[in-house]
């Protein structure tokens, strides 16, 4: 810890019936660790996003929290709440699979980071309604780290096309 908090903004993914429970839990977990968030978004509903067969479709949720936590711990910790979830396998080469619960760290402060394990900002957010949608309820002045971008014109330029509706369940 180095003292100085940033915004810690992270999405939840998941498809499968356990998964409003989880974020549920998730949530309450990360409290615990990083204090309450300062923004959460509704949940959202759309189908799945780049799945080569058919699957379930997803729920999603934004939330932010403030932490002066190294990213590499945060990563650590998430995958620890994923797993402890039922979480089985990480997608990797961009095959997806259903899942009850996905965390992912979208944007850390003003950090850029770029290894093996952990891309921040994350690579996708820019491509991904299911992201940009919730992102921009809680956030509507949100600008790109990267790609100094605002969340309308990310909108506007994305080529996702799956719709994205507020869950009411």
């Amino acid at each position: 810890m180095n003292g100085n908090r940033q915004q810690l903004i992270f999405s939840f993914g998941g498809n499968e019936p356990t998964t409003k429970s989880c974020f549920a839990k998730s949530i309450a977990l990360l409290s615990i660790r990083f204090g309450n968030p300062t923004h959460i978004s509704s949940i959202y509903k759309t189908d799945a996003w780049g799945f080569k067969t058919e699957a379930p479709a997803f729920l999603n949720q934004v939330l932010v929290f403030e932490s002066d936590e190294d990213a590499n711990s945060i990563l650590a910790f998430t995958q620890q709440i994923e797993k402890s979830l039922g979480r089985k396998n990480k997608s990797s080469d961009q095959n997806y699979s259903n899942r009850p619960i996905d965390i992912d760290i979208l944007t850390y402060g003003t950090t850029i980071l770029k290894t093996k394990k952990l891309t921040i900002p994350h690579p996708l957010m820019h491509k991904r309604n299911f992201i940009l949608e919730p992102l921009a309820e809680i956030f509507p002045n949100f600008i790109h780290p990267t790609l100094k971008k605002t969340l309308k014109e990310l909108l506007l330029s994305n080529p996702d096309e799956l719709s994205v509706k507020v869950y009411n369940k």
